[in-house]
């Protein structure tokens, strides 16, 4: 991943300027960046309650499900 992301930054070659202001002032730019800062938001939350209900069925089954 980090070889396509350094691969794709050298061919758009974006202002280093600009790029390193972003990492710490972050703003919204064009048409749809709203719905993508929400799309990611839903995808970073779906993947947190996944992880985390995986876990409670897991924990659950270990206390009770044990072989004899």
């Amino acid at each position: 991943m980090a070889a396509y992301y350094f691969g794709e930054m050298s061919y758009v070659k974006p202002p280093a300027e600009e790029v390193l202001k972003g990492l710490f002032i972050p703003k919204l730019k064009g048409n749809g960046a709203t719905v993508d800062v929400i799309a990611l938001m839903d995808a970073l939350v779906m993947l947190m309650l996944a992880n985390t209900s995986s876990w409670r069925v897991d924990l659950r089954c270990s206390s009770h499900c044990s072989s004899t």
